[in-house]
């Protein structure tokens, strides 16, 4: 590491000072990088880690962290060179980690880079080499991604239920509708269907001849893009048909030579081919 390098890095105008340093600002130099509201409103980012619980707080620190990430990024455009300007010989001391700190106007205790630093320290190596470092300063933001996916997952999951609750109550709102919905799912069940779906099982568990009613779904599932979801309660009805004994176990021969005659496709000569083709297989 170079004294220039770091003097430049010091002395760049890149960010912008304000009375509570690059942290008491928007939190980036050039907008918003989101909510780092309680060093906007501090004279001296050194006095929120004052007390020894302050230095201590995940959140505190958490912060102080994104924004040294974000400040690098303005000033270096990228984690591994503002990494390679502070280390020496693949290690980021303490000592290098505040002339970093400073580097960007972040400008607090000693004792608050150590515990920055004690973050980043690899136990076992006991240095901090750049997967160290970037692993620190990106957990923030994999922890606000992963919540935010978690977020839309659930959102996801209500919208698609109320969707489905909204299907059902139009498909089943009367006798005709239900016809109707009855018709287009038969019309799905063609000796290709059956054919594929026979392949697909068979695959899946070649030492088995029977399915149980939940095995048997999990199958028709897999073919997303063709079901509705209200019409997987119709294989449920089928499937209860053909367990006549209630065992929750048929044979899936038995199970396909339903689906065969529930066939739109009425030629004998197809059906009974089909039929065949399974048996033999």
């Amino acid at each position: 590491m170079s004294n220039s390098a770091v003097g430049s890095a010091a002395a760049s105008p890149a960010v912008a000072s304000s009375p509570g340093g690059a942290l008491g600002s928007s939190g980036h130099h050039g907008g918003s990088h989101g909510g780092i509201d309680a060093f906007s409103i501090a004279a001296n980012i050194s006095d929120l880690f004052k007390l020894p619980a302050a230095r201590r707080d995940p959140v505190l620190l958490d912060r102080l962290v994104e924004s040294l990430k974000v400040l690098l990024i303005a000033r270096f455009r990228t984690l591994e060179l503002a990494y390679n300007v502070f280390a020496e010989k693949g290690n980021l001391s303490h000592t290098g980690l505040d002339k970093m700190a400073k580097g960007v106007r972040i400008n607090v205790d000693a004792r608050v880079i150590r515990a920055v630093h004690d973050r980043m320290l690899n136990v076992e190596t006991k240095s901090v080499a750049f997967l160290d470092f970037q692993t620190v300063l990106m957990d923030v933001t994999l922890r606000k991604l992963k919540e935010q996916l978690q977020t839309y997952t659930r959102n996801h999951r209500r919208v698609r239920a109320k969707i489905t609750g909204f299907i059902r109550s139009v498909v089943f709102r009367d006798d005709q509708t239900k016809l109707q919905s009855v018709g287009r799912f038969q019309s799905k069940l063609t000796l290709q269907f059956s054919s594929r779906l026979w392949n697909s099982i068979r695959r899946k568990i070649s030492d088995s001849t029977v399915l149980t009613q939940s095995q048997f779904l999990q199958h028709i599932r897999s073919w997303k893009a063709f079901f509705h979801e209200y019409e997987y309660h119709f294989f449920e009805e089928i499937y209860k048909r053909l367990d006549q004994r209630g065992s929750n176990s048929v044979n899936i021969f038995q199970i396909m030579l339903g689906l065969i005659f529930l066939s739109p496709e009425t030629d004998k000569k197809s059906r009974f081919e089909t039929v065949f083709r399974f048996r033999h297989r």
